[in-house]
């Protein structure tokens, strides 16, 4: 397990969340909610929050699921993809060894996986065995009630 000091250190200077923004990130609650409005980077915050997590705990699987599956691909992967960058421009070191899109899945180089889901069929997300979860835009979700139970 890490314990990450200064998002600076990890991601570089042009990267550090906002106090709000990293109190979320760094909440110790299993259950949680950073609510704000258009263009407050909630979902770069959600990316940092994943990458933390697998920090953590990484052998452990995680999913973030997200309204479509488009957005998993432009918004939540492209987060991760952009921290990603950003750590090994920094630090010379990434968590990602590579992404797997036909399966929506991003691997790291402990071998656990990020699944990037959508909750258009709550059916897929029955049975997982996940050490995290995230979600996002959870307010435009037909049946958010369904996918938080599920979670």
């Amino acid at each position: 397990m890490r314990t990450i000091r200064s998002f600076a250190d990890l991601f570089g200077p042009n990267f550090v969340p906002y106090e709000k923004q990293e109190a979320w990130i760094r909440t110790p609650k299993t259950q949680s909610l950073f609510l704000a409005g258009f263009g407050a980077g909630k979902s770069f915050a959600l990316a940092m929050r994943c990458i933390l997590a697998v920090l953590e705990g990484p052998r452990s699987d995680g999913i973030i699921i997200s309204v479509t599956y488009e957005m998993c691909l432009n918004v939540n992967l492209k987060a991760l993809l952009t921290l990603e960058d950003a750590m090994r421009s920094h630090t010379g070191k990434g968590i990602i060894a590579h992404v797997n899109k036909s399966r929506m899945e991003v691997i790291t180089k402990w071998g656990s996986k990020i699944l990037l889901r959508s909750a258009t069929r709550c059916q897929n997300l029955v049975g997982l065995n996940l050490g995290w979860a995230a979600l996002d835009e959870v307010t435009t979700m037909p049946r958010q009630e369904e996918v938080y139970d599920l979670m």
